[in-house]
C-alpha cells in the first residue's frame, strides 16, 4: 500500500521553536542553560500547548519557578526572535504538493505563537491541506486524542500516511494510533532520503 498522505510537525521542522533560546536567556540572567531548559519544559509548557494557559501566564509561572532576572516581555521577544526558518523543508513541502500528495500539519503550539507564525510564514501555511494546532483541541501529540481528532477531521487513511516529527515520543504515539510510516526529522536532506526509500515520488 503506497503513501498518499503526509503529516508534518512544525517546530524544529519548518521553523525553530523553544530549542536554542536558553543561550539568550543565559546572557540576561546568568542562569545555567540546562537549568533554564528544565524550567521552560516543566508541566506548565504542556498546559500552555493545550490552551490551558495564556502566554502571559506561562512566562510568569516560568519566572516564578526560578527564572529570575528577566521579564515576561523580554521572554516574549526572545522566543519570537528565535522563530527562524529551517532550511530546505519548505522546498520539500512544495515538491510534495506538486507530486500530488495531501499534506497536513499537526503541531503542538500555543495560540499566541501559532498566530505569530501564520503571519510570518503565511505562504508556507497556504500549502497545507489541513492544519491542527494543539491549543485548538486541548491536546498535544503525547495524547491519543490529538491523532484521533486529526485523522477523523482530515479523513487521512492511517495505513497510507507518513508522519514526520523531530521527537521520538510523538512518532511512537502516531504508530500507536495506526499511522504506518514515520520519519524522525533531523534536517530536510535526510528526510528526503528516507522519503525516497519509502517510495515517495520527489
Amino acid at each position: 500500500m503506497s503513501i498518499k498522505y503526509i503529516i508534518f510537525d512544525f517546530a524544529e521542522v519548518f521553523a525553530k521553536g523553544l530549542i536554542g533560546i536558553e543561550k539568550s536567556i543565559f546572557e540576561i540572567t546568568g542562569i545555567p542553560e540546562k537549568l533554564i531548559e528544565k524550567h521552560l519544559r516543566h508541566e506548565e509548557l504542556y498546559l500552555f500547548f493545550r490552551g490551558k494557559l495564556t502566554e502571559e501566564q506561562y512566562w510568569k509561572k516560568v519566572i516564578n519557578r526560578g527564572l529570575s532576572g528577566i521579564s515576561v516581555d523580554e521572554l516574549k521577544k526572545i522566543i519570537r526572535y528565535n522563530f527562524d526558518e529551517i532550511p530546505g523543508t519548505k522546498s520539500l513541502l512544495e515538491t510534495l504538493k506538486k507530486a500530488g500528495y495531501t499534506i497536513g500539519l499537526l503541531s503542538d503550539m500555543p495560540k499566541e505563537w501559532a498566530e505569530q507564525l501564520v503571519v510570518k510564514y503565511n505562504t508556507l501555511f497556504s500549502l497545507f491541506d489541513i492544519i491542527q494546532w494543539s491549543y485548538e483541541i486541548g491536546a498535544s501529540k503525547e495524547d491519543e486524542d490529538a491523532f484521533e481528532k486529526f485523522l477523523r477531521k482530515s479523513g487521512f487513511i492511517p495505513e497510507e500516511t507518513l508522519f514526520l516529527d523531530d521527537r521520538e515520543i510523538n512518532l511512537k504515539m502516531a504508530k500507536k494510533q495506526g499511522i504506518k510510516y514515520t520519519i524522525q526529522f533531523k534536517d530536510a536532506k535526510s528526510a528526503k532520503k528516507e522519503m525516497l526509500l519509502l517510495g515517495i515520488k520527489l
